[in-house]
């Protein structure tokens, strides 16, 4: 059984009358204590991974379907587990915004059950970049190259605002 609210009924009949007894039945469980808690942390719009070991003792193999949450937490959909051997899920942090918050990956399988990894996300701000000081001479422009990393798959507009104007 999973986690979650599921309910349904118990009937009993008797045998040679038309009379009968039911009771509705609800359970509900909660989630498996977490396998793990871990820490990631990183700066804003830098990405790392980290590779999650997933224990496993059953005798075949079986597919997990995968729930992440988490800003800024991606990962595969699923992930399907081997016997007598390491089983390893890439879980990959890029946050876009600055803070701690809580995050999860549960990996589910109706037939061998739940894995909750638990983690603390910490974004911190990201370190200014200094670039050396341009040099020019009255009434001539001078340009310099500045490198931006776009750490999504989007393209971006930006505004350039320049305080010695």
């Amino acid at each position: 059984m999973l986690c979650g609210e599921y309910t349904g009924s118990i009937t009993f009949y008797e045998e040679d009358g038309p009379q009968y007894l039911w009771y509705t039945v609800s359970v509900v469980t909660n989630y498996p204590e977490p396998y793990k808690t871990m820490e990631l942390t990183t700066e804003l719009r830098t990405k790392i991974v980290e590779k999650l070991v997933l224990p496993y003792k059953e005798l075949k193999e079986h597919t997990f379907q995968v729930v992440i949450n988490g800003n800024g937490l991606e990962g595969a959909e699923e992930v399907t587990l081997k016997p007598d051997q390491d089983n390893f899920y890439c879980l990959e942090y890029l946050p876009l915004e600055v803070g701690e918050e809580k995050g999860s990956v549960i990996f589910i399988n109706n037939n061998a059950g739940e894995i909750l990894y638990e983690f603390n996300l910490n974004c911190l701000p990201k370190s200014p970049v200094i670039i050396s000081d341009i040099k020019s001479p009255l009434g001539v422009s001078t340009f310099i190259r500045a490198e931006l990393l776009n750490p999504i798959d989007k393209k971006v507009t930006l505004n350039v605002f320049n305080s010695n104007a």
